[in-house]
């Protein structure tokens, strides 16, 4: 057991207990607060059997206190990039301990706050330098692949920031609108800022008008990425007032020319632009100017060649878990003084029917139409059909959301399933299209396969709900009604409602009391309000329930009650106005 946590954390007996650590909220986080916490977790994992250990926190301090008492526990650690149904699945192979917010049913552990009163002293955890963690890729381009990474290496490209952007960097607060769970955040929001001392802010900004506020309290350097700086950059507030923040980072894909340049006539110096991976970690990195420079950079210790065969890039580094030369799917071509340019992607081919299919060039192609801002295609298995189909996503432009209204679905479908034809063969054209105002992103800024699917799996779902119950009349009269409702447990209402203890929302029952009173009673006027409405014991899926109803014409209100055979759910009166053909005659 080496102690690195000198070098790393900046916690040991020379770091103060009153040192700041970062701001939550507004308020400032130290090192015997952190400490506490780190405390605190260490007694929780310690007393948790297994060897790995899941972690997913939106807080980077209460990440890190989590991080470094597993670390010191000699767990191996997981960190997912999301806690979707999918993701949760893939992991349960694997994981033996949840800490954080998982989903209740993976019974994540989440230490209190301590009851003693005394703040932890600073002290030293220990951690092997060897230690490990598995990260996983973004999962833009298929599912989230992990991958391995020791501590020693994220160390090491720690360090390489710093003596590359350090100056830019001094005495400025670490903001980012990125999460820690993935390699880009963890590096720059996590390893670097707690090596060089940088206070990090623990939640992660996702609007412009939050990071002007944070940026008018003290001088920030901007972890981003390019979907968010795109938006910053139409945004009225962030132009006015992004002079006020110092250096900013972009990665997660490519950033269009224009954004740079814009956030550069508001900030004074474009962002700096990280090329790297999952599985690299950073591989170059570039800084645009008004010249027409589109080059790369390497980063210190990464060596770099063209593949002559495929012309992708292969980089063997010291952030790679393998020590042997890693191949990229990034098209090169070499520029002057140890530079180069890239020039896109190969990868994402997919078979259908035994014919290799790009998802990409499908992607561009769409593109490419005046009809079409941004897609997504993604190849997805219909279960229920026993076979591969392809799924696009499609943000239009105005143009486009224009002939969508007018036009409608299906003539956008055939219109850009003609455009797909001129260049593919059918079999390469989307089955499933659908049209969206933006593409969902991630806190990375990108667009996953894990989301979109999950937005078919969802349409899946509501397509197998019912929104009625099965309902018996088992006593009537002019006006009372007395019916029997069986709510199967895959009625539409008790999704989302709660998740982890689906019950019957109160507003479903007094719609349907309604509903129902409208159709076997003859109610007059118009509803008018509700009274004396009481909630009792919830309705569970699965449950058998009577309804009764009772129309008071004298009043002009339908009184009903929700009852099983040991107790009343609910209650209540609805009030119904008059209209004038109603009103008796005198």
């Amino acid at each position: 057991m080496v102690d690195v946590t000198e070098r790393f954390f900046q916690l040991g007996p020379n770091r103060l207990a009153e040192d700041l650590i970062g701001w939550r909220n507004h308020q400032p986080v130290t090192a015997s607060d952190l400490f506490s916490r780190m405390s605190a977790w260490k007694k929780q994992i310690k007393a948790l059997p297994g060897k790995n250990v899941a972690l997913y926190f939106t807080d980077t301090l209460e990440f890190i206190a989590a991080f470094l008492a597993a670390l010191h526990e000699e767990k191996r650690v997981y960190l997912p990039s999301n806690v979707l149904p999918a993701t949760c699945a893939m992991l349960a192979e694997d994981i033996d301990i949840y800490l954080g917010e998982f989903p209740a049913a993976y019974s994540p552990f989440f230490p209190g706050e301590s009851t003693s009163g005394k703040r932890q002293k600073s002290g030293t955890f220990s951690v092997p330098v060897s230690a490990e963690l598995v990260i996983y890729t973004s999962g833009s381009t298929g599912e989230a692949q992990a991958i391995p990474k020791r501590i020693s290496q994220l160390l090491t490209e720690a360090e390489v920031l710093e003596e590359l952007f350090g100056a830019l960097s001094h005495q400025t607060d670490i903001v980012a609108t990125v999460s820690h769970q993935h390699i880009y955040g963890l590096l720059f929001k996590v390893f670097w800022p707690l090596l060089t001392g940088k206070p990090i802010h623990a939640v992660s900004l996702s609007f412009p008008e939050e990071l002007v506020a944070a940026a008018s309290l003290r001088k920030i350097t901007l972890i981003s990425s390019p979907a968010h700086l795109k938006r910053f950059v139409e945004n009225y507030e962030w132009q006015q007032h992004a002079h006020r923040i110092g250096t900013v980072f972009s990665s997660g894909g490519p950033l269009e020319k224009s954004t740079a340049l814009q956030n550069k006539a508001h900030m004074g110096s474009a962002p700096i632009e990280i090329y790297g991976s999952s599985e690299t970690g950073g591989i170059a990195w570039r800084q645009r100017q008004e010249t027409h420079d589109e080059s790369w950079q390497p980063i210190p210790n990464v060596q770099w060649r063209i593949h002559p065969d495929e012309q992708v890039l292969e980089i063997f580094s010291p952030y790679l878990y393998e020590p042997d030369w890693f191949r990229t799917a990034d098209r090169v071509t070499a520029g002057n003084n140890n530079r180069f340019f890239l020039q896109g992607r190969v990868d994402r081919i997919v078979k259908i029917e035994e014919k290799r299919v790009s998802l990409a060039a499908i992607e561009q192609t769409l593109i490419r139409s005046r009809l079409v801002a941004n897609a997504k295609v993604i190849l997805v298995d219909m279960e229920e059909e026993s076979r591969l189909r392809l799924a696009a996503f499609v943000a239009l432009s105005s143009e486009g959301k224009h002939q969508l209204d007018s036009d409608g679905k299906l003539t956008m479908n055939r219109k850009l399933r003609n455009l797909l034809l001129s260049s593919f063969e059918r079999v390469a054209i989307p089955k499933i299209w659908r049209y969206l105002d933006v593409l969902p992103v991630n806190m990375q800024g990108k667009t996953t396969y894990a989301e979109l699917k999950t937005m078919l799996d969802q349409e899946s779902l509501q397509k197998s709900l019912t929104k009625t119950p099965e309902t018996l009349i088992l006593e009537k009269d002019e006006n009372r009604l007395l019916m029997r409702m069986i709510l199967p447990e895959n009625l539409f209402y008790f999704q989302g409602h709660f998740p982890e203890t689906p019950i019957l929302p109160g507003v479903v029952q007094l719609d349907w009391a309604l509903m129902y009173g409208q159709q076997y009673l003859d109610l007059p006027g118009v509803f008018a309000g509700v009274q004396a409405l009481k909630f009792q014991h919830v309705i569970l899926p699965g449950a058998s329930v009577n309804l009764e109803l009772k129309y008071e014409p004298s009043k002009t209100s339908l009184s009903f009650c929700y009852f099983s055979a040991d107790q009343k759910h609910a209650s209540g009166r609805i009030l119904f106005r008059l209209l004038p053909n109603e009103f008796p005659s005198m």
